[in-house]
């Protein structure tokens, strides 16, 4: 964001930070009206990826990031994967299975109004062993889902998570970690941020910038 607002500068844009996307549409929703046609809301889409968008949180004020996360756009726009070796993207893809098994689990508790947990970190995810075979067809299925769209529908933290893994394993030549990773992602913008770039700027230059 520091990035985009830096390229933005022209028509000052300013980025509050706030943190989940609960907290962020609770103080959207907390501004008067008039400031609030001004502001916009960012936030990642969460499981409304796959649930699908509540209608009241439809409309040209609140922009959400294309994949689960904001992580997931840096991922998949800076082409993070390609940091890894041939061997080390195997053994991505292995850890990836595991992770996405116990997440399919998980998404179809939640769905399903269940208790639900989707923010394990990874490490301790595969110490827990993989849980593939004992899935039900409706979890093999979004584990279908989640492995073969893992750039935009795995939980980005998760995603980095299980990417970092891979590039501080020892014996690498060079570690790269997990701010390292962030870093790299931001200063590398591609389609989805630069989609959200293009919207912030046409909403503000052509309807609110005076405010």
């Amino acid at each position: 964001m520091r990035k985009i607002e830096e390229r933005l500068s022209d028509i000052g844009l300013d980025f509050l930070p706030l943190g989940g996307r609960n907290s962020v549409l609770k103080v959207w929703e907390s501004l008067p009206e008039t400031r609030q046609a001004n502001t916009v809301a960012i936030v990642d889409l969460d499981l409304w990826l796959i649930e699908g968008i509540p209608s009241a949180y439809q409309g040209t004020n609140i922009i959400y990031t294309k994949g689960y996360s904001i992580e997931n756009d840096i991922f998949v726009d800076a082409g993070l994967l390609n940091l890894c070796e041939p061997a080390e993207r195997s053994n991505f893809a292995v850890e990836l299975g595991c992770v996405a098994a116990a997440h399919a689990r998980e998404i179809k508790n939640a769905v399903g109004k269940k208790p639900f947990c989707l923010s394990h970190h990874v490490n301790a995810i595969i110490a827990g062993g993989d849980i593939s075979d004992d899935l039900d067809h409706e979890e093999d299925a979004l584990k279908t889902i989640l492995t073969g769209y893992y750039g935009q529908v795995l939980r980005g933290k998760n995603l980095l998570q299980l990417l970092v893994r891979q590039l501080t394993r020892p014996g690498r030549y060079a570690n790269i970690g997990y701010k390292q990773v962030y870093e790299f992602g931001s200063a590398n913008l591609g389609p989805n941020l630069l989609s959200l770039e293009s919207d912030l700027r046409t909403f503000f230059s052509n309807n609110h910038l005076a405010a």
